[in-house]
């Protein structure tokens, strides 16, 4: 089934007496749906779905966006093409990229399964989402619908953070491109924002806060025993490519992983080793508190100054704390020539000690 959604039919009494103060507020969400809908795009269903339930999928989606732009007047979803939800979701990717465009890639870490995404088409961007986003959208059950709420409104933040760039890039075309060292920390810092300023503008009492902060809990012991593997493999191989071709997405992973997470907590305003006490505990453990917390002081001293960014580059101030997190990882990046130079020295799970013992079969 492929179905367009409008704004379902909305009757303009209500079935029960509302005060006045909530009666204001549904005339002018209707008065806003008709002449200046914050979502104004077309929203395609290829899905198991009817239209019934496509119609309250839209209007809710619709709601958000009003709420959004009403909660912070700069945002913007004009460079929103279309929102397409499909019951194959890499097929929808593929075609919201278009033809000679390569698709984004869904993250598919454990516990890190992706069920929305943001495209770029040339023009603006597409909305693509897995099928149960729009079933849980019209689903009577409020867990459901608030997870659903949660994922729309994260999409729509990346939205307008790209419109955001796209301006800033216009009015600096000078100052758009990373080369050199910083092309290695660039996509760290990338992830690091856009999922911190997605989570932290589309978290609110629909939200379980705790849903990334366990995902950090998860992901990062797991990539820290990956790379240590890595690493001891590298001390046979000597191959430092291929080390890090298999350390840097994953490294870029946990730097999305705290952009989430970051972005939660400064959502509800609550301090990491108060909201989450394990995963403290676990970062603290595994060296990486230090990566954490500047790339937290970072991210909101950023979000703090966004207006005033003078370019996209602005990013690059998070650039120390992609170099502490490679190091929480052991790798040691610094500047060389036109490039970088990594270190990767010993540590008592790293040495060539261990290397070998693991290359015998007794670790």
């Amino acid at each position: 089934m492929n179905d367009e959604a409008e704004p379902a039919p909305v009757a303009d009494e209500p079935a029960e007496e509302l005060t006045p103060e909530t009666q204001a507020r549904v005339d002018r969400y209707l008065r806003e749906l008709r002449e200046s809908p914050a979502v104004a795009c077309p929203i395609v269903f290829n899905w198991s779905g009817n239209q019934e339930l496509a119609e309250k999928a839209g209007l809710n989606i619709r709601l958000y966006g009003l709420m959004m732009r009403e909660d912070w007047p700069w945002m913007s979803f004009a460079a929103l093409e279309g929102i397409v939800f499909h019951h194959d979701y890499e097929l929808a990717l593929k075609e919201a990229a278009g033809e000679g465009r390569s698709a984004p890639a869904p993250t598919k870490e454990a516990g890190g399964f992706s069920v929305g995404m943001m495209v770029r088409t040339g023009t603006g961007v597409k909305l693509v989402m897995h099928e149960s986003v729009a079933l849980a959208l019209a689903s009577d059950d409020e867990q459901q619908c608030n997870w659903a709420q949660h994922i729309v409104r994260h999409e729509l933040c990346h939205v307008d953070d790209f419109a955001f760039k796209k301006s800033l890039i216009a009015k600096r075309p000078d100052q758009c491109a990373y080369s050199g060292f910083d092309s290695h920390m660039a996509p760290l810092a990338e992830a690091l924002w856009d999922e911190f300023y997605a989570n932290n503008y589309s978290s609110g009492p629909w939200s379980d806060r705790r849903t990334f902060l366990e995902l950090l809990g998860d992901v990062v012991p797991t990539v820290h025993a990956e790379v240590v593997d890595a690493i001891l493999d590298y001390r046979n191989s000597g191959d430092l490519d291929a080390l890090l071709a298999m350390a840097a997405p994953r490294v870029k992973f946990i730097a999305q992983c705290f952009g989430y997470a970051a972005g939660t907590l400064v959502a509800f305003g609550v301090p990491l080793e108060q909201e989450a006490p394990q995963e403290h505990a676990m970062l603290t453990r595994l060296g990486l508190l230090p990566a954490w917390e500047q790339c937290f002081d970072t991210l909101a001293e950023l979000d703090r100054a966004r207006p005033n960014w003078d370019s996209v580059l602005d990013l690059s101030k998070l650039f120390p704390g992609c170099i502490a997190l490679f190091a929480g990882f052991g790798l040691h990046f610094r500047p060389q020539g036109a490039g970088a130079y990594v270190d990767v020295p010993e540590t008592p799970e790293t040495n060539p000690a261990q290397a070998t013992l693991r290359r015998l079969g007794v670790r």
